[in-house]
Parts: structure tokens; sequence; C-alpha cells
């Protein structure tokens, strides 16, 4: 499969070709609805029983359904009784009431792994900010997202855009803050739409300021390369120890060759301190269980912590987040699958999946790093 989008997915976007490289260009001054019905993504979905054959009949599984859309017949996801379908011009009404209610713009739209995930992501000028005495701006804005398969209610992240490098930042402070997630809860009624956005609105302005500040402060805090270095290490080495794991788990038992090669004793010390998959802070990492291209990967890591075409100096807690980010954004390989190109699948896992997972736990050892510097407390006000 080409980097292009899947035959059931559609997206569109206003202006430059956004960062995820995805889309047809659409006018500017549409509304959420507009935009949806310009890129096709408007289409319906309905729920219908499941059935199982036994002997020889159908019979219908209990609390079982299908999530199916309207023009393709696809099956997006089982889900059970209790769960109601929202339509994609729900989605689209709750983004029209943000809009109306703050003047922000539709900047992107459409759908990902064939239309099991809807969004509308929408550009809010109004509360950007800058960093270094203003030559690194930062432009924030709103992703009202929805699934159709169960992983996901309807929900607004307010996330923002490092301009020199086209980052997404504020996936980092996701699990950190509940504060920058909003699940909606959708009426028909328009009055009571506006005025739920407007407290949507009340607690961005609320949450951004407060970022902004986390930022500056970072971008204030020093970071040495030599922390880079074991940075880039621990979440490399994460990603290798979630896969022995992994073979663990399927196994029974610790992978043989990795014991070979870094020692019984070492490992099980390393695979203790990796419950439920998470690697802990203080745990130094041999560089035996480091292959060629993980080493390759932390360089990458490095280059990119000095890298001033990348808007970085090498020299802060601020370079360290979005040398990060601008890794999992640009430079980390995403594979093409069944049902999703690679540029899709990066989309996907920036905002929702592995990429934001990343960056929580990069902030979260840059954070511990700085303990001393009181880059909690400002993070914890969050």
């Amino acid at each position: 499969m080409s980097h292009e989008l899947t035959l059931t997915d559609n997206m569109g976007f206003f202006g430059a070709l956004p960062w995820h490289g995805l889309g047809q260009a659409i006018p500017d001054g549409l509304s959420a609805q507009e935009a949806g019905e310009l890129v096709q993504i408007l289409w319906e979905v309905k729920r219908r029983a499941v059935y199982q054959e036994r002997d020889g009949k159908y019979i219908a599984i209990p609390d079982s359904y299908a999530v199916t859309r309207c023009d393709t017949e696809d099956v997006l996801g089982i889900v059970g009784a209790r769960y109601r379908c929202q339509q994609n011009t729900e989605l689209a009404s709750i983004a029209d009431s943000i809009m109306q209610a703050d003047g922000a713009s539709v900047e992107t739209c459409g759908t990902l792994r064939g239309g099991k995930t809807v969004w509308f992501l929408m550009r809010c000028p109004r509360a950007d900010f800058s960093v270094r005495g203003g030559s690194d701006r930062v432009e924030t804005y709103m992703l009202v997202v929805s699934s159709h398969d169960g992983s996901m209610p309807t929900m607004i992240f307010f996330t923002s855009v490092r301009v020199v490098c086209n980052n997404t930042l504020t996936g980092a402070l996701r699990g950190r803050s509940k504060n920058g997630t909003i699940k909606v809860r959708h009426t028909a009624k328009q009055n009571d739409r506006l005025q739920a956005a407007k407290a949507v609105i009340a607690q961005f302005d609320n949450y951004n300021a407060k970022f902004a500040e986390l930022a500056r402060r970072m971008a204030d805090t020093k970071f040495s390369r030599e922390s880079m270095t074991v940075l880039a290490t621990q979440l490399v080495a994460e990603a290798a120890l979630k896969k022995i794991l992994g073979k663990q788990t399927k196994k029974g038992k610790t992978d043989t060759a990795h014991k070979q090669v870094v020692g019984a004793n070492i490992l099980d010390e390393i695979l203790s301190e990796t419950k439920n998959q998470n690697m802990h802070v203080g745990v130094e990492v041999p560089d035996e269980l480091l292959s060629p291209r993980a080493q390759r990967t932390i360089a990458t890591f490095d280059q990119l912590f000095c890298s001033a075409e990348r808007g970085n100096q090498g020299e802060s807690a601020w370079d360290a987040l979005n040398a990060v980010t601008d890794y999992s954004d640009h430079f980390q390989t995403r594979k093409n699958t069944e049902n999703s190109s690679s540029l899709e699948n990066r989309a996907s896992a920036s905002w929702f999946g592995a990429g934001a997972t990343m960056k929580r736990k990069a902030l979260d050892l840059i954070l511990a790093d700085c303990a001393s510097d009181g880059l909690n407390e400002v993070a914890n006000k969050l």
C-alpha cells in the first residue's frame, strides 16, 4: 500500500498541508458541517444484531451488535446493548457550537482506520503563545473526536503545535491532567450546545495559560546533553523491554536469546522493574539490550535535541521535550497496515496511540530529572 488514504477514509484541510501529510484542500470559512459534506465524511452508522450459526440456524448473540457504515456496509466495531451510535453530523454540530462561541475555524477534518475514528481539528489563534522571547511560536487547537467501535467516547482534546517543526506538544500532558481533555455529552438543543461550548472554551483558556507557563519555564531550565542521552535510552529501552515482556507472556518464560546476551541476573532485575510493562525511571539499561537500530534511534534523539534547524538549542528541558515530540511525529517509523497507510498511522499514534504515550513518558522523565528546578509544581497546576 502506498502512502495514501484507504479507500474508505477521507480527510480535508485548509491552508498548508498539515504536518501529518494527509487530506485534500478545502476553502476557508466553512462550518464543520459544510467541511464534512465537502470531504464526504458525514455518512451514517447503524447498530445491527450479530448472529451465530447453530445447527444450520442463525441465532442472535445476546448483548452484541455490529456498528456498520451505511455507505460501505463495513463493520466498524462490535458493541453492547447500551451503546448509542453517534452520527458524524452530531460531531460536526459540537464543533460548530465551539466555532460559534469562540471564533475558531476548521483546520482539518476526516476519518481514520476506515472510519472507526472521526475528528474535526479547530484552529484557535486567540490562544497562541510564544516561548524564548517570541522567537518560538506555539499555535493552539481543539480536537473534537469520536469513535464508532466503542474504543473512545466523544471527546475534546486541547492540543498545540510548535510552528518551527510542526510538533504536536500537549499530547505529552494528557496523562498528567484531566483538564486538557473533556468528555462531551451530545444535546440536540442549540442553546444547550452553546452553553456547553462556552464552558469548554473557559476550560481551554485556563489550561492553555498554564501550559504556556510550563513551556516557558522548561525553556529556562537547563537540560544537559548527557541527560538527553539517558532520556532517549530509557524511552528506546522501554519499547525493547515491552517486546521482551510480550514474548515472555506468550512463552511463559524470559526470551532465551536476550538472556544469553545480557545475562540472566541483569535481565531478571530489569524485568522485575517493568511490572505492567511500565519502565521504572531509575533503571539503568545495559547497552547490550539495545539493538543497533535502537542505538541509531538514540543518536537521532541527540541530533534533534541540538538541531537549530528544528528550533532546538541542545540545552533546555524544552529542547528535550521537543526532540521527543519531533521524533514521534516525523521520524519514527509507522508501517502500512491492512486497513491504513503509514501516514494515517502516524496521525493516529501522535494523537491517541504510541506516539502520545512516548511524549507523556518523556515529560515524566524530564520533570523527574528537573525536580529541583520546580517544574513539577508548574506541571501539577494543569
